[in-house]
């Protein structure tokens, strides 16, 4: 008899349920991706960061703030490992993720609100200071909510099916709650304020994380006892990276997330720059998740008829095809609103195996490693995977907030934030640096289990 068909198999209800989760996750790490971006850098109008000189050159607002960015992403990064190995040793007649999720859900709220309180309406220095005081915290308790509730997979699932559709269904849920993100986001400068936006989503996204805290069994959960003692976490580090398959799917990762970070934060501009309508922004990423949304039965049958290893490699291969074609929109054939939809909704797609596979696929490389080990340190292994994913993301932004500035004209109000060369450059960086990840992944084993 084959060994998957000897393992427990998890209630349809509870991945719903725990699945779920993903929506909370998905809309405050969108919005943190967003609210900032555009309140402090407006699609169209002058930067809220005032410019800054040194040595002797000047530094415009979006470079600050791309930098500002940087630093609250690598802070949080640095922070992920620790609170996994944390987590993994935590005590307590509550277990070793739930008393986290609950804690960090509701202050992540609390800080995204903050963001939009600066001490200056103006363009000043107050407002780069209160950003790298705001942006680490934010980033903290975020960590606190997020590392835990991943670390959850391999610990309810214990088969390659029921993984694929815990990923499957949170991928459904991450749509879900990108879209919601979409419309506050559309529908924040013109009918309510961002500081209300904020408030909103805080709360919306916090509860999904107390309902899987208070619904979702973790069976055989680590007696108190049996719990070892927090061992040191650069060493549990140095561990898990010397595991080499780990490592080759965090180099690939951070290349893949970088790219999709890249068009997901732009989008907006490529609506009113190059689709020259601030309409468009609903019609492109709304394509792209209502397709991935329609893909993602395809993407749970790849997954399981090729294997997650090749339908990463698809994956990878359809995005270094399309996402060109982004630089191009506004242009000849891809000139109309119905060309952009085409585009975007191809991209669906890859966009349904990124959000469906690498989360399964690290809970296979997790359980590898506790085989070979002897050691359960589920959140080390995602918060380790954050860790990287968010320098990666940081500096997505980064390159993205130095990017736009090309071509920018100057106006009587002073230069403006975004010029629409930078804005066709996205597409075209986002394929590279998917396809640097593509030419680390192909170096990956095939260690998923059957």
């Amino acid at each position: 008899m084959p060994e998957v068909t000897k393992k427990r198999r998890l209630p349809v209800s509870q991945a719903i349920i725990y699945a779920s989760g993903y929506f909370g996750v998905q809309l405050i790490a969108f919005s943190i991706g967003q609210i900032p971006q555009l309140y402090y850098i407006p699609v169209e109008g002058v930067a809220l960061i005032a410019p800054v000189t040194i040595l002797g050159s000047i530094l415009a607002g979006g470079y600050i703030f791309g930098l500002l960015n940087a630093l609250g992403r690598i802070v949080d990064g640095v922070v992920d490992p620790w609170i996994g190995n944390i987590s993994d040793h935590f005590r307590s007649r509550f277990g070793r993720r739930k008393p986290f999720m609950v804690l960090g859900a509701p202050l992540m709220g609390v800080f995204l609100i903050l963001f939009t309180l600066p001490p200056s309406a103006d363009p000043s220095p107050l407002n780069i200071i209160w950003l790298a005081i705001i942006y680490p915290l934010f980033f903290l308790f975020f960590t606190i909510a997020i590392t835990p509730y991943l670390a959850m997979i391999p610990e309810i699932t214990k088969t390659s099916s029921d993984r694929l559709l815990v990923t499957t269904l949170q991928a459904l849920f991450l749509v879900l709650g990108t879209f919601t993100g979409v419309v506050f986001i559309q529908f924040i400068p013109d009918k309510i304020s961002f500081t209300l936006g904020a408030v909103l989503i805080g709360i919306i996204a916090a509860i999904p994380f107390l309902l899987v805290s208070a619904l979702v069994k973790i069976p055989d959960e680590v007696d108190v006892d049996d719990i070892p003692e927090r061992p040191s976490t650069l060493g549990q580090i140095r561990s898990a990276l010397a595991f080499r398959p780990f490592r080759i799917f965090l180099v690939a990762q951070v290349a893949f997330w970088f790219g999709f970070k890249m068009i997901e934060t732009g989008a907006k501009y490529i609506a009113v720059h190059l689709v020259e309508s601030e309409d468009a922004y609903i019609l492109i990423l709304g394509t792209a998740l209502g397709m991935a949304t329609v893909f993602g039965v395809a993407s749970y049958w790849l997954g399981k008829k090729l294997g997650k290893r090749r339908s990463m490699i698809l994956m990878s291969v359809m995005f270094i095809i399309l996402l060109p074609f982004v630089g191009m929109l506004g242009r000849g054939i891809l000139s109309t609103w119905f060309a952009a939809a085409i585009l975007f909704g191809l991209l669906g797609l890859p966009l349904s195996l990124l959000l469906i596979i690498p989360n399964s696929l690290l809970a296979d490389i997790i359980d590898r490693d506790r085989e070979l080990s002897g050691e359960k340190r589920e959140a080390l292994f995602f918060a380790s995977q954050a860790l990287l994913n968010k320098i990666g993301i940081a500096f997505s932004k980064t390159t993205l907030n130095f990017l736009l500035p090309i071509g920018a004209v100057a106006t009587a109000e002073g230069m403006q934030a975004v010029g629409e060369t930078g804005v066709r450059l996205i597409g075209p960086v986002a394929a590279v640096f998917i396809f640097i990840g593509l030419l680390f992944f192909l170096k990956f084993p095939d260690i998923e289990k059957n």
